[in-house]
């Protein structure tokens, strides 16, 4: 299976998934479509909505993305 394939997949129905890929088909090498992708998702990460993890309006804790 082909990186692109693979990419495409993987991005389908997520924001700005079809902006990534346009670019990602242009990408000419393995290294640049890497870049890429873990671009896209480090900016699908930020954007998800924090929950807290742990010790809950305490002051303690952890905030985490929330991914259902």
């Amino acid at each position: 299976m082909t990186m692109r394939r693979v990419a495409c997949w993987y991005t389908a129905g997520l924001p700005g998934a079809a902006q990534m890929r346009a670019r990602f088909c242009r990408a000419e090498t393995g290294e640049a479509m890497r870049g890429l992708v873990e671009a896209f998702f480090e900016e699908v990460v930020r954007s998800l909505p924090l929950r807290r993890t742990a010790g809950e309006g305490s002051g303690e804790g952890s905030f985490d993305t929330a991914i259902a």
